[in-house]
């Protein structure tokens, strides 16, 4: 990877990037999947959760204030195998500039199938936005946690 900045990283919660999501329970809970962490032990929380959810499908988006080029993102996803599991599928959306957003193109996805506590890598041809998604297919009886995204250049 040619540029190892972590470009989503604010663990001081002010300026950008700025997290949101269809569903947050607390706002201080947005910024614990860009604080830099990424670790996986079920007695310490660090994650952002769809937790009561009832949706088919949740998202999680950041706003990074101006156009990024971006190529890759890694995703970490919490599972207890009860509580929270990987998503069913996801994909990667880039901010279309009128309201809109749009899956971004050629993304190769490593695991295919998303993978819980472990690294979820997504690559792709570079596209300038400046905001990601993540749309996820929510697992069936359990919610989604989201320890850590990652986007670089």
């Amino acid at each position: 990877m040619p540029n190892t900045i972590n470009l989503t990283v604010n663990y001081v919660q002010k300026g950008f990037p700025i997290p949101s999501a269809s569903i947050n329970n607390s706002p201080d809970d947005l910024y614990q999947a860009i604080d830099g962490r990424i670790w996986f032990y079920p007695d310490v929380r660090n994650y952002w959760s769809n937790t009561g959810s009832q949706a088919p499908a949740d998202w999680f988006s950041l706003d990074f204030g101006v156009p990024r080029q971006l190529s890759s993102v890694r995703l970490y996803f919490y599972a207890d195998g009860t509580r929270f599991k990987a998503p069913r599928k996801y994909t990667l959306q880039s901010y279309a500039g009128d309201g809109s957003w749009r899956d971004v193109v050629g993304q190769q996805k490593s695991p295919a199938k998303p993978l819980a506590n472990g690294e979820n890598i997504v690559t792709f041809p570079p596209v300038a936005t400046s905001k990601i998604r993540v749309l996820f297919t929510n697992p069936e009886q359990a919610g989604v946690a989201l320890v850590e995204i990652k986007a670089y250049k």
